[in-house]
């Protein structure tokens, strides 16, 4: 997240202030202020300061939000802060309900940043949809593209080279061949369920935790929707089967496909009820 102070401070480098002491004067803050500032810039990514000059790094995402925040600083207020995750939470059509679920963000939070997307005309609402308006704001779109990738990649509560597939500012879900010090989760703990997997990757939450069914199953969904394996699909519909009772109340695309596909009916690209029954018979589970 960028706080509006941060933003306002990549602004003005976006219109070619380069020194620090330039920055001090425009944006009228103290010297500690500024190196707060800087170093938390620094922290995250955007830019680097070398002998007295503040420069941005040379990343995608970085160079669209200089970008966007030259021609439109109007969107610092939409952006600062948890605007980020909420807009871009918006690119596929949700509610703020799922917004919320999804960032772990109160929904207090999310209303207020909507409000101020919708007044931008950044976010169009239809019904209870709350969802993002490509046509207006196609620069703000692909920023907001980059960022996403890059931040799914980088995140210093985990080691580098780990696959991240699921974060929000409070848990982050992910992947790593190297023993790490957090809760083992999803597919890794399948075999405490009577579902015994062998993989060469392990998949881990934090913060550390005792985890519930319910909250295993949601982890190799979201798992699922990066990894489109079939086996891993397979894997998830078969712990449905097994505990359906007690994983009410997921909101899910894969979810939703799993249900479907226990209905038998066919979803192109996802194995067949067939396929499924096939393996859950080695574990002697049936619906």
């Amino acid at each position: 997240m960028l706080s509006k102070t941060e933003l306002k401070f990549l602004r003005e480098i976006a219109n070619g202030t380069e020194s620090i002491e330039g920055l001090i004067g425009i944006l009228n803050l103290s010297k500690s202020q500024a190196y707060r500032i800087l170093k938390s810039l620094e922290k995250k990514g955007f830019i680097s300061y070398i002998r007295s000059k503040v420069f941005p790094n040379n990343e995608i995402h970085v160079a669209l939000l200089l970008q966007l925040l030259a021609k439109n600083p109007a969107v610092i207020d939409a952006l600062s802060d948890s605007g980020i995750d909420i807009l871009t939470q918006t690119l596929v059509g949700k509610t703020a309900g799922e917004i919320s679920r999804n960032t772990g963000f109160k929904k207090a939070i999310v209303y207020r940043k909507l409000k101020k997307g919708t007044a931008l005309s950044i976010i169009k609402k239809e019904k209870d949809n709350f969802s993002f308006n490509s046509k207006l704001w196609e620069n703000l779109k692909e920023f907001l593209i980059e960022f996403n990738k890059y931040s799914k990649t980088v995140d210093k509560r985990v080691s580098t080279g780990s696959i991240i597939y699921y974060k929000n500012k409070d848990e982050i879900i992910f992947e790593s061949k190297k023993e790490q010090n957090a809760t083992l989760t999803a597919f890794s703990v399948f075999s405490r369920y009577g579902i015994n997997i062998l993989l060469p990757e392990k998949y881990y939450y934090l913060p550390k935790k005792e985890l519930s069914k319910k909250q295993v199953f949601l982890h190799s969904l979201y798992i699922c929707e990066i990894n489109k394996e079939s086996r891993y699909f397979i894997y998830s519909a078969i712990f449905y089967m097994k505990f359906k009772k007690y994983l009410k109340g997921i909101k899910s695309p894969i979810l939703y496909i799993i249900q479907t596909i226990l209905k038998n009916e066919s979803v192109p690209g996802y194995p067949s009820l067939k396929e499924i029954n096939e393996k859950a018979n080695q574990y002697d589970i049936r619906i």
